[in-house]
């Protein structure tokens, strides 16, 4: 058994929804913080 009680189906849906939650923090000041530089004229106005 390689899931535990989980099917391979269940472990995917799971294992997907746990790694965005560890990609999000990471990734959401890598793409925000360089916009916010680029765009900051129009985010002004």
């Amino acid at each position: 058994i390689v899931h535990g009680n989980q099917s391979c189906a269940a472990h995917t849906i799971t294992f997907l929804l746990q790694a965005y939650g560890r990609a999000l923090p990471v990734y959401i000041p890598v793409y925000l913080i360089p916009a916010l530089i680029v765009h900051r004229q129009g985010l002004l106005r």
